[in-house]
């Protein structure tokens, strides 16, 4: 049990908290600052809470971009190397531990997208190889940290001033492409390792 919470709050500091500080701390976060004297005043008789409130908003927002990044990686897979069976390993031996495994009736003739969740199912159960959620975890993060800074450009855009625009989405389109291409090398991987484990599990 202990360990399926610390799997848990694993996922969900990187895949939901952090996020959601990201977007609000980007968007909003120097609005903060031009609060009036008292107003901040006021706020920080109430640190304690203000941060509690700010952790929950952002695990809250940060669940929200996951929904949305579950969406926009339906189109972007597309785009990315989503082949089921690894280039490492011959499509014939993944069949044959597939079968081997006993969780399919009889040898697939094609590896496909189910034949993935059985083989990603079967090792994240497996503690030899729990180096998968570090994997799992890190395309999860990049993932929704691209879809926190693309709505955290529209949100500046109604927020902002017009001068401190052109710099900002600069910034944000940088950061986009650059968690992008970690998102896309980390689900290969996650998904290399789990066809290469899974075979290795029941290639005898």
């Amino acid at each position: 049990m202990g360990s399926v919470l610390e799997k848990l709050t694993y996922y969900d500091i990187l895949g939901y908290l952090v996020p959601g500080m990201i977007f609000w701390i980007c968007t909003v976060w120097e609005k903060f600052f031009l609060l009036p004297t008292e107003n901040l005043e006021f706020l920080e008789k109430l640190s304690g809470f203000c941060m509690l409130a700010f952790i929950v908003i952002s695990y809250v927002t940060g669940m929200i971009l996951s929904e949305i990044a579950r969406r926009l990686s339906f189109f972007v897979q597309k785009y990315f190397a989503n082949e089921m069976c690894s280039s490492i390993l011959e499509e014939a031996i993944v069949k044959k531990a597939l079968k081997n495994s006993g969780m399919t009736e009889s040898e697939p003739t094609k590896i496909e997208k189910e034949h993935y969740r059985i083989m990603y199912s079967a090792i994240q159960a497996d503690s030899k190889y729990s180096r998968i959620h570090n994997y799992a975890s890190a395309e999860i993060l990049y993932k929704n940290l691209v879809v926190a800074f693309l709505l955290s450009m529209i949100g500046r855009f109604f927020l902002g001033e017009q001068k401190e625009i052109s710099f900002y989405y600069g910034i944000c389109i940088a950061s986009v492409i650059i968690f992008g291409l970690r998102w896309k090398r980390f689900s290969e991987k996650k998904r290399d390792y789990t066809v290469l484990w899974f075979t290795e599990k029941y290639i005898k």
